[in-house]
Order: structure tokens, then C-alpha cells, then sequence
């Protein structure tokens, strides 16, 4: 009986145990559609004229573009061996929505967010 116990507990311990797969893809789409909104309130905060003009003032024609942008540099950091790290896109999305407007013209966002790349 205390074999059978043995048995069972090891079985539940090693079930619980199992290494959760994590989908890069996922994480990718999770922070980019944070990230693009994020970037869109700083710059609609920080700079209403630009914004306005190259956007024509809408938060979701915003949000695509710089989705699509962002796709875009993916691809090429991946054909160049470079991988997304998501606890650096966590720290990134962190600062984005805690920087103030100076901070984000003067380049420190893009400091924390190029992070997001680990390249070889």
C-alpha cells in the first residue's frame, strides 16, 4: 500500500511538473498590440500636431501602422538570428506607460525597448 502511495505521488509530482510551452508568436502579438498602444497615447500626449498630421488624429490608425512597423523590423531580426525576449518587452511596456513626455522625445523609451532583441 505505501508502494502504491509512493507510486501515485511521484506520477502527480512529475505531471505537475511539466515545462509549460510557451508560444513566441503569442508573446510577440501580446506585446506588439500592448506596445502599439502605449507608443500611440505618448505620442498623442506628447506631440497632438505631429500626431494629428500623420495620423489624421485617429489612436487606431496609429495602432496599425505602428503594428505594421514593428512586424516588419521582427522579420528582419529574425532573418538576422535575433530573438524576442518577453521579459524585456515586459519592462519596455513598463516604461512606456510610465515615461513622461521629454524622457520620450529625448530617445529613453527606444533605449529600453531595443532591449526586446537578444541577437548573436
Amino acid at each position: 500500500m505505501l508502494f502504491r502511495v509512493f507510486c501515485c505521488s511521484l506520477l502527480l509530482l512529475s505531471v505537475g511538473c511539466k515545462k509549460v510551452e510557451v508560444d513566441p508568436d503569442a508573446q510577440w502579438n501580446t506585446f506588439v498590440s500592448r506596445y502599439a498602444e502605449s507608443y500611440c497615447d505618448l505620442r498623442e500626449d506628447c506631440d497632438p500636431s505631429q500626431f494629428s498630421d500623420e495620423f489624421s488624429g485617429d489612436e487606431e490608425v496609429c495602432k496599425r501602422a505602428v503594428v505594421t512597423n514593428e512586424n516588419k523590423g521582427k522579420s528582419k531580426k529574425v532573418e538576422d538570428g535575433c530573438e524576442f525576449d518577453a521579459d524585456q518587452g515586459s519592462l519596455c511596456l513598463d516604461a512606456a506607460q510610465q515615461i513622461g513626455c521629454q524622457d520620450w522625445v529625448d530617445g529613453q523609451l527606444e533605449e529600453v525597448c531595443d532591449l526586446v532583441w537578444t541577437c548573436n
